[in-house]
């Protein structure tokens, strides 16, 4: 089920709604990086459905998918420098061609994307067949943009694996979940008092002391979003702030 999102929508409302003065002129053309891009956040959205969001988890794998992507172009721009190989995978002026270009963009941001979100590798390797590209070739053939592209992602790849976000759920102290709590970390300022019946709780929720000991409040959704961003989709939202319920333009 595809599941929209509101920075996907505006972006495409950009290319495709622009206003024009005369003749209407044809949709430009998508560059490759912007159509990974787009599936790297269905596959983002993918993630979310099954998982709820997770602001600061989602964002990590879209982050190595796009630096993978970045290292691939490299090895066909005369200047850039790659994150984790330099200029190692530089390619000569003459294979520097779009079509090589977009190949390996293709092959860096599909091993990132099977990497990160391993659960949807069937649902990526049809978005790989469909650019026309083989998601089997696992080349490591530098004069290829696809072996370009496979070094890039892997190399980005393992440099993430143990960045500390317990991708494999192997980190010590953790439950085998990947992306799951390792640390336990405990705020120093623990509790809350109410002021109707004295209990004391503490930040999950939980009343420890006090005529409610061992109740737990019912968690709530939150989702952080960007004010302007919420009010774009929402005009008619409601501020609660300090007592007072108002409108906010």
């Amino acid at each position: 089920m595809k599941t929209l999102r509101p920075a996907v929508t505006a972006v495409m409302l950009v290319f495709f709604l622009w206003p024009v003065v005369g003749k209407a002129a044809a949709p430009p053309k998508l560059s490759a990086a912007y159509e990974w891009l787009d599936i790297s956040l269905e596959a983002t959205a993918r993630e979310v459905d099954r998982h709820g969001a997770r602001p600061t988890i989602i964002s990590r794998p879209l982050a190595i998918a796009l630096t993978a992507m970045y290292d691939a172009w490299v090895a066909y721009d005369e200047k850039a420098v790659g994150t984790r190989l330099g200029r190692t995978l530089r390619r000569p002026a003459s294979e520097r061609t779009l079509a090589n270009k977009e190949k390996a963009i293709a092959y860096a941001a599909y091993r990132a994307l099977i990497d990160v979100y391993p659960e949807d590798k069937a649902w990526i390797d049809e978005q790989m067949r469909g650019k026309g590209f083989n998601p089997d070739d696992a080349s490591t053939d530098p004069s290829t943009p696809q072996g370009v592209g496979n070094i890039a992602a892997r190399a980005v790849c393992a440099y993430r694996h143990h960045d500390g976000a317990n991708q494999f759920g192997d980190k010590v102290g953790s439950n085998g979940v990947p992306c799951s709590d390792y640390a336990y970390y405990e705020p120093v300022n623990t509790l809350l008092v109410d002021g109707a019946t004295g209990s004391e709780w503490d930040f999950a929720g939980r009343a420890i002391r006090g005529p409610l000991t061992g109740r737990q409040v019912a968690k709530i959704e939150l989702l952080r979003d960007y004010w302007f961003a919420w009010r774009a989709y929402h005009p008619d939202t409601a501020i609660y702030s300090a007592g007072l319920t108002r409108q906010r333009s």
